[in-house]
Order: C-alpha cells, then sequence, then structure tokens
C-alpha cells in the first residue's frame, strides 16, 4: 500500500496481524508490524508515534538476539528522532548502525546510512563533519545507491570549502545520473552561487526551491483520509503541526531520506 495516501488501510491491515498474535503470538512478527507501524506513522508526520512504535519493534528484536533486524531498527529510531529534533540522539543512532554496518561489510546499509549522516550534518550546518562522512563512501567503496545525491552532497561541501569549480562540476555530474535527484541538486545550486557571491543566481534557485515546496504542501494536502479513520489521527497527531506537515512532504527520490536543511536563517528544502 502507498503509506502517505492508503495510511487508514495500512494501519488497518496491521491491526488484524496484532490480534492474530492474541491466538498465535510470535515476536518476530510482533516486531515487523510495530516497526512498519512506525513507517507509516513517520510517513504521515506522527513522529512521537513512529518513534514509540520503533521502540517497541527494537524490544522484540532485542529479545530474539537479531542483529540484522535491532540495527535497521535503530537506523528507523534514528530518521524518527531527526524528524522530532532530537538531532543528537539520532546522531548517537546512526553511528551505531554504521559501526555495525563497517564491522558486517554490510555495503547497501553503510551506504544508506552514510546518506543519513550527511543529510543530519548538513541540517545543522555542520560541514566539517558531513565533509568527514563522505570520505567514508570512499574508504569503503559504498556509494552504491543515491549516487545523483552523493555528488550534490559532496558538491556542498566543495561549495562550503570554497571549491566553487569543483562544486559546479558535482552538480554537473548529480545532474547526467540516470536518475538525478532534483531537490538536492536545487539546494546544491543555490549554496554553490551564494558562496561564489553570485547572489542572483542564487535567490533564483533559492525561489525553485521554495516552488518544489508548495507543490509538496499542496499534493500532501489533497491525499484522502477515511472518514472512520479521523478519530485515529486527531489522537495521534501530538505532534502533527504546519512545521512538521512541511518537514514531512519534503521527502526525495528514497523513501527514507528527506532532504530539507537549515542554512543560516533559510529553510532549505
Amino acid at each position: 500500500m502507498q503509506i502517505t495516501s492508503r495510511m487508514p488501510e495500512a494501519i488497518l491491515s496491521l491491526t488484524e496481524a496484532e490480534e492474530s498474535l492474541d491466538y498465535a503470538p510470535d515476536t518476530k512478527l510482533h516486531g515487523l508490524i510495530e516497526r512498519t507501524k512506525g513507517d507509516i506513522y513517520r510517513a504521515n508526520c506522527l513522529y512521537n508515534n513512529s518513534y514509540e512504535a520503533y521502540e517497541k519493534a527494537y524490544a522484540c528484536f532485542e529479545e530474539l538476539g537479531l542483529p540484522y533486524h535491532i540495527n535497521y531498527t535503530i537506523y528507523n529510531m534514528g530518521q524518527a528522532a531527526v524528524k522530532m529534533g532530537k538531532y543528537d540522539l539520532a546522531e548517537s543512532y546512526y553511528q551505531r548502525v554504521r559501526d555495525y554496518a563497517i564491522e558486517t561489510s554490510n555495503r547497501d546499509l553503510l551506504c544508506v546510512v552514510l546518506h543519513e549522516i550527511c543529510e543530519l550534518y548538513l541540517r545543522q550546518s555542520e560541514y566539517d563533519k558531513c565533509a568527514a562522512t563522505v570520505e567514508l563512501f570512499e574508504k569503503y567503496d559504498c556509494a552504491l545507491w543515491l549516487v545523483s545525491r552523493y555528488y550534490a552532497v559532496r558538491a556542498v561541501v566543495n561549495a562550503v570549502q570554497g571549491n566553487h569549480d569543483e562544486a559546479m562540476r558535482l552538480i554537473a555530474a548529480a545532474e547526467q545520473c540516470e536518475c538525478p535527484d532534483d531537490a538536492i541538486i536545487e539546494e546544491a545550486k543555490y549554496l554553490a552561487y551564494k558562496y561564489i557571491g553570485d547572489l542572483k543566481s542564487a535567490d533564483r534557485w533559492l525561489w525553485a526551491i521554495n516552488r518544489r515546496t508548495t507543490e509538496r504542501l499542496v499534493k500532501a494536502s489533497e491525499q484522502p483520509v477515511k472518514e472512520e479513520f479521523l478519530d485515529h489521527c486527531a489522537g495521534a497527531a501530538n505532534s502533527c503541526s504546519l512545521e512538521c506537515i512541511c518537514k514531512c512532504v519534503l521527502t526525495c527520490t528514497y523513501c527514507y531520506t528527506t532532504s530539507s536543511y537549515i542554512e543560516g536563517n533559510d529553510v532549505i528544502a
């Protein structure tokens, strides 16, 4: 099911699966149900609920001693923590998963979590830490997924460091990828021109970023909600404000990675 547009049906299906555990207890299945709930809540801006669901999933997998599921759930907890603004907590989760991925030579997981760590540092304008994280892609040969995003993040780092020609070269490389990540490419162009001092071009890309944000907000507002599910949403929406809705819809092409961060007083989306 589409997580954002069919949330009611998805949750109802999971509730039915959860009720089956009363008759046939299964700790692993319980963990998978809670983890899926967390994904659905997170995609719909219910970040506190998402985090709580992930915690329950983690407890199940920890009880069974399943390292793979434990670490993927820790990764999810980091994603929810970012959305809740708990950046230090998110960083600690991501670092645990990074270390696990390195220890187990899981290049797929390492690639994914390094993207999240880069995104976290960009949110906080910690460009030196972001640059150090980018180097890990090369060190462990794990730039496997989101190659366009990888080039764009490198472009941001180079732009901030004053390497403008390299930043523009990397932006061009990001645009030439088979699946270019237009959202972060626009962010990279905005920062590149900003640090070059070409404020006119920077403003043009900032306008494009704001337009993309508006379009996604409108699209998100048009998502259907079943009437019988409104009570659940009202009770669960303890973290769902206009701000969190904005953050929720600013998703990139990879469903587990967001592309919004704050640079100075500008909200980059």
